[in-house]
């Protein structure tokens, strides 16, 4: 299955190299390589990351402040660096740090479904997952395949009340991403249940351990640049704060001043609808309550980022609401939606590697 998806990504990506390239790529000598797009938008910044750090600063550009790196989290960085120390140019280091983790985020995301609903719904639900338009990201220098990656194996962990190992799992997980920090939500559910239901004291190891990535980092930070608040000070660059109500302001921004670029406006709006549905289904369909809170929680957080939103990839890291889909449909309906689903994916694919009209 994730061979036929890479199959399809990579007809794209060959298609698009006979048209001029858009957006941003970034990254020391990664210009002018056949796979240079593969390192557009954020997967640039990852590059730069792995390749020179950090700033001590958040450096200033007309009063206002600049892009840095100091916007990402650390973890996939030093997974590219570690291969690049290995003799792989930094490219080639982010494509193939990105596959590994792809490979163990299907793997062990199958694993985990299987394990609830059965092996025809995690088929179903995995073809959904990898066809869907949120998989556009794995084809980039993304980081979302591990924190997927980490949050199933987390999750597989907390079900077999590993709670060490569980911690540590959902501490990678918050070194790699913000919304990474559902995943302690989860330990701390998980914990309180085991503790009220068995009184099995040891899992509390989880949700103690649980932050200890995003929290090392915020220390780091702190200590390297002196400010506690570097992180959210460096977002600002991309306009970026944490809005609860910024669905409404988004939409208030687009369909009546009528400004803005439609496409970015419209589809976290048409994201949080699909997030809706898809949790009355989840709910309905009485998985564990892991899932539900994983996915509530990610839900949350992406919603209230000012400029991020519910895109595509951030719908396809609360997984189980496509999963879910899996669950529910078969048969001709269940074709005639993995057909539609590959079809935005090969678009808005195109339209991230060969335009600026779709940030990923």
């Amino acid at each position: 299955m994730l061979a036929a998806s890479r199959a399809l990504m990579l007809f794209v990506v060959y298609v698009t190299r006979y048209v001029p390239s858009a957006p941003v790529v970034g990254g020391t000598g990664v210009s002018g390589h056949r796979f240079a797009r593969l390192a557009a938008w954020d997967g640039g910044w990852y590059l730069t990351a792995a390749q020179h750090g950090w700033p001590h600063a958040v450096p200033i550009a007309g009063g206002w402040p600049a892009y840095s790196t100091l916007a990402f989290f650390p973890a996939f960085p030093f997974v590219i660096r570690a291969l690049a120390f290995i003799g792989f140019s930094y490219l080639v280091a982010g494509l193939l740090a990105a596959l590994i983790f792809q490979v163990a985020m299907a793997v062990l995301l199958w694993m985990l479904v299987k394990e609830i609903w059965g092996e025809a719904v995690a088929d179903r639900g995995m073809l959904l997952f990898l066809f869907g338009p949120g998989a556009v990201v794995f084809t980039l220098i993304y980081s979302e395949p591990m924190l997927l990656a980490a949050s199933a194996a987390c999750l597989l962990a907390l079900r077999r009340r590993w709670w060490v190992a569980a911690g540590v799992l959902a501490a990678i997980g918050t070194a790699v991403r913000p919304v990474g920090v559902a995943l302690v939500g989860v330990c701390i559910w998980e914990t309180v249940k085991a503790i009220r239901s068995d009184r099995e004291w040891r899992a509390i190891f989880a949700p103690l351990l649980s932050p200890i990535g995003v929290i090392a980092w915020t220390a780091y930070l702190w200590a390297y640049t002196g400010d506690p608040f570097i992180w959210s000070k460096a977002e600002k660059a991309w306009d970026d704060s944490f809005d609860p109500f910024t669905l409404i302001t988004r939409f208030f921004r687009t369909e009546v001043t009528h400004t803005g670029q439609r496409l970015p406006h419209y589809l976290p709006v048409a994201g949080a609808l699909f997030c809706l549905v898809a949790l009355v289904l989840l709910v309905k369909a009485r998985p564990p309550a892991a899932l539900v809170v994983f996915s509530v929680i990610v839900v949350f957080i992406s919603v209230s980022s000012r400029i991020v939103g519910l895109r595509p990839r951030l719908i396809e890291t609360a997984f189980p609401l496509v999963f879910v889909f899996g669950y529910w449909i078969k048969g001709t309906l269940y074709s005639v939606l993995l057909a539609c689903a590959a079809v935005s994916l090969g678009a808005l694919l195109f339209l991230t590697l060969a335009s600026t009209r779709f940030i990923p």
